[in-house]
């Protein structure tokens, strides 16, 4: 039967992803975005619509044009994704990561008992470092040291308490760092950006020590869907279940694979900008407990993801 996803960021790199999913299966999708990315949106179709957040009443044209017995899946994808920039601008993060939060629960609050539940892709920045080699678990403590995973985790609480007061199914995900093909933003992003600039000197943010897992879009789309017919809220960790990826690994595969014999430079911190998470490794164990769990590993993710925007920019 086809259902109706409300996605949040569906312009983003994960929005889209799932998107396409959703409509392969015959659901019906609205995807609303401000286009931080000056990407443009794919036409409208029968199964696909578009919504501008920057219309002041987009929540209530949206909510106007269902019919009155029709539920909807709230998808939370939408959040600042220039971690770097918004180390020094504040406002960022409290304006798109947070205040993307309300606009959530304001939709949620409009559509009342028609709202099936809500789906929000969380972060592993919400720990924060990882000390002594422990796996992240989450009953851990948040101890976020960046604007980004500090808006994460206010919005974690916030859609947690609106989930109580009205009895809506709520999953967050803490997402291990998500790659795939069309990416907007990242180390390989960024990285590949820069040969494209200059093939003879790539330049590294860090000492290439930093350590994070990372996990393919699709991998991720899968265990969401899965995860989201559950009728119990819950808190999970989604990633591999491996020691992650250096920077360093990152900058020497894309230098293989590119075969430009470029010089690799990095700096001296182990942070590439204030507020950079410089390890930060997931249990995953309650994954695999509650979904059939089979994603590809760190490295396998990151050699696809490096292919696929070597492709797009080269």
């Amino acid at each position: 039967m086809a259902e109706i996803h409300f996605l949040l960021g569906g312009n983003g790199f994960i929005g889209r992803a799932l998107a396409a999913n959703l409509i392969s299966a015959g659901h019906k999708v609205v995807s609303a975005d401000i286009d931080v990315w000056g990407r443009g949106t794919d036409s409208d179709t029968p199964n696909l619509r578009h919504l501008n957040m920057r219309e002041i009443n987009w929540a209530e044209k949206f909510v106007s044009d269902l019919n009155i017995n029709q539920e909807v899946r709230i998808w939370h994808l939408a959040a600042n994704s220039d971690i770097s920039r918004a180390a020094t601008d504040y406002s960022l993060d409290y304006k798109l990561t947070l205040g993307s939060t309300l606009e959530v629960i304001r939709l949620a609050t409009l559509l009342g008992i028609r709202c099936a539940g809500i789906e929000f892709t969380s972060s592993s920045a919400v720990y924060g470092n990882r000390l002594e080699g422990k796996l992240f678990r989450e009953e851990d403590k948040l101890e976020p040291i960046s604007n980004y995973g500090a808006m994460k985790e206010a919005s974690e609480k916030m859609l947690g308490i609106f989930s109580g007061r009205f009895d809506v199914p709520l999953h967050i995900y803490r997402l291990a760092n998500i790659v795939g093909e069309n990416m907007t933003h990242g180390v390989i992003f960024d990285l590949v950006n820069k040969l494209k600039i200059n093939s003879k000197v790539l330049q590294v943010l860090g000492n290439g020590s930093q350590v994070k897992t990372y996990m393919d879009v699709e991998d991720l789309v899968s265990i969401m869907l899965v995860l989201s017919k559950l009728n119990n809220s819950l808190v999970v960790n989604v990633g591999p279940d491996d020691a992650g990826v250096s920077v360093k690994e990152i900058a020497e595969l894309i230098i293989e694979k590119t075969d430009l014999k470029s010089r690799v430079e990095f700096q001296e911190q182990a942070y590439g900008w204030p507020g950079d998470v410089i390890n930060s490794v997931m249990s995953t164990s309650k994954l695999k407990e509650i979904s059939s769990y089979n994603p590809k590993g760190s490295l396998s993710a990151v050699e696809k993801a490096i292919l696929a925007r070597i492709a797009e920019v080269f």
